[in-house]
């Protein structure tokens, strides 16, 4: 191939890109929170330019999502509302009931009159799109507070209009995912290692900002060498009871009860379990939970050896006290992973952590095959076996999985 071949294949492949990244719209949400109704008033409003969304298909059961209306057509078929956008764009508009309680009767998403924690999942939830090929939208959240509120927060970076510059890259259509917190706020903040930290909850509400940042200080340099892209902002938003008294990683943010620690007796840390989540996003296939489970659980031991804030025999402790706990499994698969089942799954990571270091001469680790999985969108067994293998051949510790 000459030189004039190469440079006209190099210059039709930059039109080209540069074609695509012209089909852009612009897609507003907005969110008015409204705590006399106990209810958001939200709004998703499509802008086409070169690119179009044609048809949102949403998923919007009755029980949670009501008045719904907006421009074109509107459509309810069971859980789901088909909206069939204008040609020249349009507005569709509806109100969602925050609270939502647990079968324990503890709260995911509470608004008081003073405050609102609620994920942007479910203030703007999962769709389907048909829309012109190639369309990828500039998506832009504005958050509207009720008179007397003062703060706002979420996993993603705030422009100089006050609006949240939304950006999810392994989607076309970026949508507002991960936790928010809105009304009278505490916000402690940090950047550490690069990681834009916020820590915030309601005021009075048990949350240890101050402790959560020290092990965040402490902790982050390891886990940027070990996973290598990380978030640029990373919310993690606390409460205390009545809301529901465990963790739960989202994109960007997480959520952790007031009163959980932050390093349990056993060595496990449920804060940095969180933070690996969040960090690597990594999640099991269906029936793979343990995976994400099992690999979170894992580096929230080894994160706290590599940093110091566990003693190596401290660590080894930890490793053998789980491995124990989950000995008695022997199906790591299931719908969704905890207790002994994790356990287990963390003795498999273990496993295969020492045997990565010792067949590539402690040139390779786990850290290697993280972030193969980091790249993928859901990791199943096959996946697991497979980049495991590219790195030393079919893994022993994977057999029998």
């Amino acid at each position: 191939m000459n030189k004039q071949t190469t440079l006209a294949i190099f210059g039709l492949l930059s039109a080209f890109s540069a074609a695509a990244a012209e089909r852009r719209f612009d897609a507003n949400f907005e969110v008015a929170f409204d705590p006399p109704a106990r209810v958001a008033h939200a709004s998703i409003e499509l802008l086409p330019a070169k690119g179009r969304i044609k048809e949102l298909d949403l998923k919007m059961p009755a029980a949670r999502y009501s008045k719904i209306e907006g421009d074109g057509t509107i459509a309810r078929n069971g859980d789901r509302i088909v909206w069939n956008v204008p040609k020249t764009g349009g507005r569709l508009r509806y109100d969602v009931k925050i609270d939502h309680q647990r079968e324990n009767g503890a709260y995911d998403a509470r608004m008081t009159a003073d405050w609102v924690i609620v994920r942007g999942d479910d203030l703007f939830p999962s769709a389907t799109t048909r829309a012109i090929k190639d369309s990828e939208s500039n998506s832009r959240l504005r958050i509207v507070l009720p008179a007397g509120w003062t703060d706002k927060e979420s996993g993603y970076r705030i422009a100089s209009d006050g609006r949240f510059i939304v950006v999810n890259p392994a989607h076309a259509f970026d949508r507002p995912v991960g936790w928010i917190a809105a009304g009278k706020l505490v916000t402690r903040s940090e950047k550490i290692d690069g990681v834009d930290y916020r820590i915030t909850g309601p005021a009075k509400e048990g949350l240890d900002r101050i402790a959560v940042l020290s092990l965040l200080r402490i902790a982050t340099p390891d886990a940027t060498e070990a996973f290598g892209r990380v978030p640029e902002k990373v919310l993690i938003v606390g409460a205390g009871d009545p809301m529901w008294r465990g963790g739960l990683a989202g994109p960007r943010s997480l959520w952790l009860h007031s009163e959980r620690r932050l390093q349990s007796e056993n060595g496990t840390s449920p804060l940095l379990h969180e933070i690996t989540h969040t960090m690597t996003g990594i999640h099991g296939a269906p029936g793979d939970d343990w995976i994400a489970e099992g690999h979170a659980e894992y580096y929230s031991i080894e994160l706290a050896r590599r940093s110091g804030l566990l003693s190596e025999k401290l660590a080894q402790r930890a490793l053998r006290s789980v491995r124990k706990r989950g000995e008695t499994v022997k199906l790591l698969r299931a719908a969704r992973s905890s207790g002994e089942r994790t356990a287990r799954a963390v003795a498999v990571f273990a496993d295969l952590d020492a045997e990565i270091q010792k067949k590539s001469g402690g040139k390779l680790s786990l850290d290697h095959l993280t972030r193969a999985l980091m790249k993928l969108d859901k990791v199943s067994v096959g996946d697991l076996e497979r980049e495991s293998a590219k790195l030393i051949g079919s893994p022993d510790s994977l057999r029998g999985i």
